[in-house]
């Protein structure tokens, strides 16, 4: 009987419980047949509910192209995701493939980006620009003066230099030195031909100067292409130096002067001494030298008279 009793109790509890969870299991099913979630909301397999029972706030998320709390505002077609603002505008999120954000609106990315593809938050070109094309979003054009119309990506210099040999630069967009013989030069400013015969430097920027002499003939360089030198030494003979940029010294005599070492070639005017004539002769110096002169006419005087002396008494000796 003991054992028939809590057999009994025991299946009472089992029922006890099983109708507890059928229980359970209408009113949730109810609630979620009362409770009208937005078809926007999205679900789970696992039959929980799809928002709040209360508020309605979609608890997983939207389904893409709607947001808002209870994901019944429409994005624009290009966004992803959105929510609206203060004065309830639509403000995009997250955008959709070949979109990129930019303040609150999503925009294509452009079609100069290879593949038509740009990074999401701010539509720079991570795969770069097609050809023609360079900038973080690959909205700048090439210059027409890039040969083929190449460029880097980053910054627009020309690759495969300029299609035009008078101009030079990054962008080839500077004129050749005028110097330059047919105006040609590469893209550094180069001369490709050289200089005309007044100038010199790899770009010719630089003018030989105006006093070095000009050779016997007008078609000859005046100077050398890269030091400057001049060739054929420097006008009128008063100018020296590498360049003939050097006056010579207004103390040399009729201010000649070497072209190349300043040395004056006709000696000093009156007062002055050295090769330069740069030293000056004074007047204590001078002075000097008179009384040496002065001594020695005196000492070579003395010793005359003293010999005629000599030779009067000896003379006067052997007449006795």
């Amino acid at each position: 009987m003991l054992t028939l009793r809590i057999n009994m109790d025991i299946n009472k509890y089992k029922f006890g419980v099983f109708c507890l969870t059928l229980m359970l299991h209408f009113y949730v099913s109810e609630a979620k047949a009362d409770v009208e979630c937005s078809g926007n909301c999205l679900e789970t397999d696992d039959e929980k509910l799809a928002c709040d029972l209360v508020t309605h706030t979609c608890l997983h998320g939207c389904k893409d192209g709607f947001g808002g709390s209870d994901c019944s505002l429409e994005c624009c077609f290009s966004c992803k995701t959105c929510t609206a603002n203060e004065s309830m505008s639509v403000v995009c999120i997250e955008c959709i493939g070949d979109f990129f954000l930019d303040r609150g609106m999503c925009m294509p990315c452009s079609r100069s980006c290879a593949n038509g593809t740009c990074r999401a938050s701010d539509g720079y070109c991570e795969l770069g620009c097609q050809a023609g094309y360079y900038g973080n979003t690959c909205a700048e054009k090439c210059s027409n003066n890039c040969k083929d119309r190449i460029c880097r990506a980053d910054n627009g210099t020309c690759i495969s230099g300029c299609s035009l040999s008078v101009l030079h630069g990054p962008h080839c967009s500077k004129a050749c030195n005028q110097d330059c013989i047919n105006r040609e030069c590469d893209q550094n400013g180069v001369c490709v031909r050289g200089c005309y015969n007044h100038a010199w430097k790899p770009d010719c920027s630089m003018r030989c100067s105006g006093y070095c002499m000009e050779p016997p003939d007008h078609y000859t360089r005046v100077c050398d292409l890269t030091s400057g030198q001049c060739l054929y030494g420097c006008v009128n003979g008063t100018y020296w130096g590498e360049n003939c940029t050097s006056i010579c010294n207004t103390e040399c005599q009729g201010q000649k002067c070497d072209f190349k070492s300043g040395e004056c070639t006709h000696g000093c005017t009156e007062g002055y001494k050295g090769r330069n004539c740069t030293e000056k002769i004074s007047e204590d110096s001078g002075l000097a030298a008179w009384k040496i002169a002065l001594i020695v006419i005196g000492i070579v005087v003395g010793l005359a008279i003293l010999i005629c002396l000599i030779v009067w008494c000896m003379c006067g000796m052997r007449q006795q």
